[in-house]
């Protein structure tokens, strides 16, 4: 699960308003039940890569609706993102070609950052460790999938929430589902995107970027590009900079480049709490 919120009266765990949210285990119940307890009436869910806990979310829901009380469930997830599926899949099919090259010669197998092996089916199951990390070789850069957290405003955007998880499993799925700026926006109506923790593609972009000891300004200019992506995506009212207050130094850093883009760009920024950290 993700933390994510909306703008406006929505504040986050633990805030005197009323909506919360976490980013841990348990069962969506239990979840709502915190909520509730401590005076909040709002709250939303983005399992990794899926839908799967949406369900369980609606049945309780449901069933405290019954006992009076107010409540609304956000109905999200924090998708795998790619900035293009076709340049991925290219990148891929490249990878495997220059492995099946260096067999054919009868030279060792090198060992991949990840299995090789096709997982067909089950639960997606996150690695923080191996999704944030900043190192990477240019040759499995294609490796790489980024956070974006995505939520529907209303039944249109439910609609097309469930639709972007269907296609990134039938068009994106490689070990783990993926989406990518072409397919959010022809799914956009009615969704609200954050662009998610240290994991997300602003983040790892200016992490990266960083390290590179690329300039603060030519940052700057790579960050809009993707802005207005996802703006043409979903609209500038749906999209939203993400900001978390940890000890991470490169959480930091990630703040930094999102509250200057938040000023240049007029884009509003959200604060969440990752509950891991």
């Amino acid at each position: 699960m993700s933390i994510i919120r909306p703008p406006s009266r929505f504040v986050g765990l633990h805030a005197h308003s009323g909506f919360s949210t976490m980013d841990g285990l348990g069962y969506p119940a239990q979840h709502i039940d915190f909520v509730l307890k401590n005076g909040m009436d709002a709250w939303a869910l983005t399992d990794h890569g899926s839908g799967n806990g949406l369900a369980h979310a609606h049945t309780h829901t449901r069933k405290i609706k019954g006992k009076g009380y107010k409540y609304r469930q956000i109905y999200g997830v924090e998708f795998y993102f790619v900035p293009s599926l076709t340049d991925w899949a290219k990148k891929r099919e490249a990878h495997f070609e220059a492995k099946r090259a260096k067999n054919d010669e009868g030279k060792p197998e090198q060992t991949d950052i990840l299995a090789e092996e096709e997982v067909t089916g089950g639960l997606v199951v996150e690695d923080e460790e191996e999704t944030k990390t900043v190192e990477m070789d240019d040759a499995d850069d294609w490796k790489r999938r980024y956070h974006l957290v995505v939520f529907a405003k209303n039944r249109a955007g439910l609609k097309n929430l469930f639709n972007l998880v269907k296609r990134s499993y039938v068009e994106g799925y490689y070990k783990f589902p993926r989406i990518d700026f072409e397919m959010l926006k022809e799914h956009g109506e009615g969704l609200c995107v954050s662009t998610a923790c240290v994991g997300g593609l602003m983040a790892s972009h200016s992490i990266r970027a960083e390290a590179l000891n690329k300039p603060f300004e030519q940052i700057q200019r790579e960050l809009q590009n993707y802005t207005d992506k996802f703006v043409d995506a979903v609209g500038i009212d749906n999209f939203f900079l993400e900001l978390q207050f940890n000890k991470l130094s490169i959480q930091h850093t990630n703040n930094r480049h999102l509250i200057e883009l938040s000023k240049a760009t007029g884009i509003k920024t959200i604060a969440t709490a990752d509950s891991h950290y």
